[in-house]
């Protein structure tokens, strides 16, 4: 089944499109090289996407804009087959109050009855849940970023530092939808779990970016599904028991089971920065040496940054001095 997964936001673009067909449970889906794909808007104007890599499709906002208010749709054209996404209208863009953390210990006892302890960093939002009395719907996703500063490894060895990028869990799909509530105001609202950090990556700063996405009703009830999927087993990506309807289909073939959606969505950034002294019931360490015998080593990460995934020299330009 074709898999479709994009969005157009109220950014200057690019907007990124993932296009792949779902494979056997288990394996990771198989990516699509060879689609024209088209972007259109309400006002008879349109713009291809160019391809990026394999799977990964971009449209660079150039002539097709994302504007608050305005209605977007995009074609597909693969194998001589028409495919088409329900017209989405932008919602407004809501601005979160706040992004906060809060640092957490926990006690974990195995059936052998060995204790350890699992650190946990849980990310909370303040938001509106309304404006101007217009309902409002939103998904949270969220990422983290951290730097690991070389020490001196050896006589060739020049220290760097590299700035890392993760994201946190995408199976914990966080959900608001205002209808059907009294509150016009979301406070302390958990948006994100962080619990798989090394320890060297709070050794300076830990970046904590939230990404708050204003939905339509259709893209909520589409994640809504995806959400109770993805919390039975598997991850999203994998075929699920019960297709989940999308807003994409086949112009020639009504039955043909097209997955995933394609969205138009306004997107709030909001951001808090953790330093060491933050995390004081944490036993935090940076890449310093390790003793072994008389003689002293290193984690091979801490000599090798470039060997952590997602890792980057450029820092980032929110990273303060």
């Amino acid at each position: 089944m074709l898999v479709v997964d994009g969005r157009i936001d109220q950014s200057a673009g690019p907007y990124v499109l993932r296009l792949s067909r779902t494979s056997t449970f288990g394996k990771p889906p198989i990516p699509v090289l060879d689609a024209q794909i088209t972007i259109y808007d309400d006002q008879g104007q349109q713009e291809d996407y160019t391809f990026i890599r394999p799977g990964v499709y971009q449209s660079n906002g150039d002539i097709v804009r994302g504007e608050p208010g305005r209605t977007y749709y995009i074609e597909i054209r693969l194998d001589e087959q028409v495919y088409q996404s329900r017209p989405q209208t932008m919602p407004r863009l809501i601005r979160a109050d706040s992004v906060y953390f809060e640092t957490k210990v926990e006690t974990i006892v195995s059936e052998e009855g060995t204790i350890t302890e699992d650190r946990l960093i849980n990310d909370y939002v303040d938001s509106p849940a309304k404006q101007q009395y217009q309902e409002a719907r939103f998904r949270w996703s969220s990422d983290v970023n951290y730097s690991v500063i070389e020490p001196n490894c050896g006589p060739l060895h020049s220290p760097k530092s590299c700035y890392i990028t993760d994201t946190t869990n995408t199976q914990d799909i966080k959900l608001f939808s205002s209808e059907n509530t009294e509150t016009n105001q979301l406070s302390r609202f958990l948006v994100a779990t962080d619990d798989t950090r090394p320890q060297y990556a709070f050794s300076t700063r830990y970046y904590i970016n939230i990404y708050q996405f204003s939905m339509t009703q259709e893209a909520y009830e589409y994640w809504e599904d995806v959400r109770i999927i993805a919390n039975q087993e598997g991850t999203i990506f994998d075929p699920p028991p019960a297709p989940i309807p999308g807003n994409m289909y086949n112009t020639d073939d009504q039955d043909e089971t097209v997955l995933g959606f394609f969205e138009a969505t306004a997107i709030d950034t909001a951001r808090t920065v953790l330093f060491r002294g933050d995390l004081a019931p944490f036993s935090i360490s940076d890449c310093s040496v390790f003793a072994i015998g008389s003689q002293r080593s290193y984690a091979r990460a801490c000599c090798c940054c470039f060997l952590l995934d997602n890792s980057s020299l450029e820092r980032p330009d929110y990273w303060d001095d």
